[in-house]
């Protein structure tokens, strides 16, 4: 996963999964681990993550109010976002249908 800042958000084209993360969040450092592990899975997919303690203002902008966050993003639009309680699997199930949907 890469790590980005507010204005590389906006230069996101194509299907993109970010997470936005605490540092002294130990859920958010499992969560990682295991998105992470899904990329293998979709190669023609960005993976970030945004630290919204050094970038709040990207937290402020996307509405990030509690870490871990996900967001799957389209083209730069946000299609849908998970916050604190969640399944991977549940992403990963999200990702294979956005993919089963292109041409």
């Amino acid at each position: 996963m890469k790590e980005i800042a507010c204005a590389e958000i906006k230069t996101i084209s194509g299907k993109a999964l970010i997470e936005f993360y605490s540092e002294v969040c130990g859920v958010c450092a499992a969560v990682r681990r295991k998105l992470e592990l899904l990329e293998d899975g979709f190669r023609d997919w960005e993976f970030l993550m945004v630290n919204t303690s050094t970038n709040p203002l990207v937290a402020g902008e996307y509405s990030v109010f509690a870490v871990p966050t996900v967001l799957v993003m389209l083209e730069g639009r946000e299609l849908r976002r998970w916050s604190r309680n969640f399944s991977i699997a549940e992403i990963r199930e999200y990702m294979i249908r956005i993919d089963s949907l292109e041409p």
